[in-house]
């Protein structure tokens, strides 16, 4: 079994303009360095032969280039203590569109995806352990951020392995816009 998530992969430049964010605040494990992304859809754990099916599935879909920008910062959850840094994506219909087409071949096919909304974000870090003033302060100073735009041109299908020190990612396949 490989636990599988589909993602839009994050530019190293653009991952090295983010450092800046990354500042003090106790236990805070930042997921820089792991290899920053933004989630279309989390498969969890697959047999290589569903892996072989969502593989097919993706590489059906069409999808035009597009230009993401990151619009803000927050934490989930929004009404008791935070556990997750993320930054926000500027509202971008190609990659709603490609979000959305995705999710529902793979729900066709009898993947078991989330319901919830889709909000598109970049986990920064995890930081249950790390003090609520700390996090507050971080979230006063970047909750404006924003970046310039950066090119999306194809997204990856990811293995998760869950480690202590936090999850690492490899790469399984990547999927490219058409030309």
């Amino acid at each position: 079994m490989a636990r599988l998530f589909f993602a839009v992969p994050i530019p190293t430049r653009v991952q090295l303009q983010l450092h800046d964010l990354e500042t003090s605040i106790p236990d805070a494990r930042w997921s820089f360095g792991v290899g920053l992304h933004l989630t279309l859809a989390f498969l969890g754990d697959c047999s290589r032969a569903q892996e072989r099916v969502a593989r097919e599935i993706a590489s059906e879909i069409e999808f035009p280039a597009f230009e993401l920008s990151f619009d803000g910062a927050g934490v989930f959850p929004l009404r008791s203590k935070p556990q997750v840094l993320w930054l926000g994506v500027k509202k971008c219909a190609p990659l709603v569109a490609l979000q959305k087409e995705l999710t529902s071949r793979l729900r066709a096919a009898d993947f078991e995806m989330e319901r919830r909304k889709f909000h598109p974000h970049v986990t920064l870090a995890r930081v249950g352990k790390s003090p609520d003033e700390k996090i507050h302060e971080w979230l006063s100073q970047f909750v404006g951020y924003s970046s310039p735009p950066f090119p999306v041109r194809a997204f990856h299908l990811y293995e998760s392995f869950l480690r202590s020190a936090g999850p690492t990612y490899t790469l399984v396949d990547e999927f490219s816009c058409q030309p």
